[in-house]
């Protein structure tokens, strides 16, 4: 049953992202994007897609796995942290970025 809700949120994801990159007449697959394209991607349809990505990544994680390190989370705190993330850290992958952030969020609420 976790294994299904796992592929059901990655599904979830692919297609809204997939859904938006056909709109746009392109082909979106973020996670494999680097941080330095990632910096590179500053038009309004861009940051939205980037916004799109990293909240629908974070929440099928959150999903899949039950546990909801989002709980009281602002989004612009979290595109903030992986703006600098990627700042610092041009060749990894955003997927990398995201993984990052979500083992913070999970540590931060035992304290």
């Amino acid at each position: 049953m976790k294994l299904f809700k796992v592929m059901l949120a990655t599904l979830a994801i692919v297609s809204s992202i997939n859904c938006y990159a056909a709109q746009e007449n392109r082909v979106v697959e973020m996670g494999v994007f680097s941080c330095d394209q990632w910096e590179n991607l500053n038009n309004p349809s861009s940051i939205a897609t980037k916004h799109e990505w990293l909240l629908g990544y974070l929440s099928g994680i959150a999903t899949a796995t039950q546990i909801d390190f989002l709980k009281g989370q602002e989004e612009n705190s979290l595109f903030s942290w992986m703006n600098n993330y990627c700042h610092k850290n041009h060749l990894k992958n955003i997927s990398d970025g995201a993984n990052l952030l979500i083992k913070e969020l999970k540590k931060n609420m035992k304290h």
